[in-house]
């Protein structure tokens, strides 16, 4: 069913669930399902209600970084403190990435608390952490992917370089023949040793 909302004075049109979950959203395919889920609900919500927007990006990312990084229980808390703990194995631009949303007033310090508060933002703020999921999509997800598929690629490329390489038979050389001068060379070395030996009494 169709509701309406207030908003700055004015009634705006709210599309039913079924219409949201049609929205067309692009989400990678390997990142966990919740993330799925939940995702295009912010995309949604941001213009409607920052709060409700901010609160589930804010939950994709937190979930995107035990995912990916594969955080154990004791290093998990706030996305902030989590970030902490990763910040050494982040690539440059990824922590650039962070580094921006943190110094963007109240969404930066959003980060250091609970996921499940909802906090006072703005439409524009909510926007930036969409922004950096995004970036994440690509830095973790696709950029991984892409990653393996190459890896994929050149390791059969080696099998079949290796399949098509010639087999390399060992093969008997037949002996040389001796000229004289070896011949000679020979047994004056014969000679040499046997001078050398000490005498039987």
């Amino acid at each position: 069913m169709i509701g309406n909302i207030l908003k700055n004075g004015r009634r705006h049109t709210m599309l039913p669930w079924r219409k949201f979950k049609e929205r067309d959203v692009s989400v990678p395919r390997d990142v966990p399902d919740t993330v799925k889920e939940t995702y295009p609900q912010a995309n949604f919500l941001v213009d409607i209600s920052p709060r409700a927007s901010n609160a589930l990006s804010r939950y994709c990312l937190q979930v995107m970084i035990r995912d990916y990084w594969k955080l154990p229980p004791r290093k998990r808390g706030t996305i902030d403190a989590e970030l902490r703990h990763i910040s050494s194995i982040l690539s440059p631009e990824t922590r650039e990435s962070f580094e921006i949303v943190r110094k963007h007033g109240m969404v930066g310090a959003q980060l250091c608390e609970d996921v499940n508060m909802m906090v006072e933002t703005t439409a524009e703020e909510a926007r930036l952490l969409i922004g950096l999921i995004d970036v994440l999509f690509k830095d973790w997800y696709l950029d991984r992917k892409n990653r393996e598929s190459r890896c994929e690629e050149l390791r059969k490329i080696a099998d079949e370089a290796q399949k098509s390489a010639p087999t390399l038979l060992t093969k008997k050389v037949p002996p040389q023949l001796k000229s004289p001068a070896a011949k000679k060379m020979k047994a004056g070395e014969a000679a040499t040793k046997a001078s050398r030996r000490p005498a039987k009494s």
